[in-house]
This record gives structure tokens, sequence and C-alpha cells, in this order.
């Protein structure tokens, strides 16, 4: 088995100092040049990127559990997205979906989102 040090944790996608450096180091250094034209490059590490005229951001969470008192996970995650497309001084246009869909999750569940 592997030290925690060489294993990804929860931390890693916390948003904080361990996700930046997995992101910096794991991440910029195999994508970071695709768009070396880009007003806010990947290497920038903002967290949205900047092509043209298009403010470009994605976000994915993982979290237990997915409801929660006061919200859940998909209005956490529009919120957020919404949020960091805005601090960029631009409106939003269009929303892309991406899941992360555990095994023997139940299709139920999936009627809990709207």
């Amino acid at each position: 088995m592997s030290d925690k040090k060489d294993a990804i944790t929860m931390l890693h996608g916390a948003g904080g100092t361990v996700m930046h450096n997995l992101v910096k180091n794991y991440i910029v250094k195999y994508f970071g040049e695709s768009c070396a034209n880009a007003e806010v490059p990947l290497e920038a590490m903002d967290d949205a990127a900047v092509v043209g005229n298009i403010v470009l951001k994605s976000d994915s969470h993982a979290v237990k559990p997915i409801f929660f008192p006061g919200g859940d996970i998909g209005r956490i995650a529009i919120s957020g997205t919404v949020n960091d497309i805005a601090a960029l001084g631009a409106e939003p246009y269009a929303l892309a979906c991406g899941l992360i869909l555990e095994e023997a999750w139940l299709f139920l569940t999936l009627n809990g989102f709207y």
C-alpha cells in the first residue's frame, strides 16, 4: 500500500493549496501550452480560462451526502461556476454538465436534481 503522500486524498478536491499544487504539478504541465494565446491561460491558475470573447469554466464535485440541509451538490456546483464566471466580468451564456456517478447509485436519486 502506498503512503498518503503518494495518493490522492480528499484535500486534493478541497480547493486549497493541496488542490492548487495537484493541478499545477500534474495537469498544467500536460495541457498548459495548448492555449498559449489565451488572455487568461491555464498557467494563470485562475478560476476560469479566457480565450477570445469566451470565459470557459468547468467544475466537478464529489461530496457525501449529496443532499444536505440548505442545499444539494447541484446547486453548489452551478452557483460556484456562475460566480467564477461573474468574477471575471463575464455573463453566463451556457452551462455544461459533468456528472461523477458512483457505482450502485440509485436512478431515483437523479430525480432530486432539477
